[in-house]
């Protein structure tokens, strides 16, 4: 009878969307309900999402913000925790820009290749790549997870892995970021 659907943002401007960094929100056990803090700072969110219960969602869609992340391999964890939320039978929707791989438009394509590795070593097997005019869409199915646990990184062709204190940026790494590449 319809769907539930759960949206979330960092800077939500929907009333109806969750205020969320999905890296930092916690997996609670299977069956629990989702933790949200009803109390926000600002008026345009239903509040901030603090933690969903495992395998609890059938389907995920990340649209254009794997490619925001500033580090492979926290795409990689992102990846991993989208795997922890979906059930047995969970589809995984990923939508990135073209430019994320430096292969021809027609392909091979190098980088996402390495991401169909990565998302194998979680437990996802490709279902459907279509590229469209601008961005590449990519449907996923839910697979068994390896026994052994393998964090490959999801690099996009415009990456810049110089360390940390090479960078021009000011911004400091994140703390997932710190204890991935420790």
């Amino acid at each position: 009878e319809g769907f539930q659907v759960e949206a979330l943002d960092l800077c939500p401007i929907h009333p109806t969307v969750y205020t969320s960094d999905f890296l930092q929100l916690e997996v609670g056990p299977q069956g629990s309900f989702p933790c949200i803090k009803t109390e926000t700072e600002s008026s345009s969110s239903a509040g901030t999402l603090l933690a969903l219960p495992e395998k609890s969602y059938d389907v995920l869609i990340f649209s254009l913000v794997l490619s925001y992340l500033p580090h492979p391999l926290l795409r990689t964890q992102m990846m991993e925790k989208a795997r922890e939320l979906l059930g047995d039978l969970g589809m995984l929707i990923l939508i990135t820009p073209l430019s994320s791989d430096s292969g021809p438009p027609q392909g091979p394509f190098k980088e996402l290749k390495q991401w169909q590795l990565a998302l194998q070593a979680l437990g996802f097997t490709l279902h459907k790549h279509t590229k469209l005019h601008s961005v590449h869409a990519f449907a996923y199915k839910t697979a068994l997870a390896p026994q052994e646990k393998i964090m490959l990184p999801m690099p996009i062709a415009f990456d810049d892995l110089r360390p940390m204190a090479t960078r021009t940026s000011a911004v400091k790494p994140p703390d997932l970021l710190k204890a991935a590449i420790s």
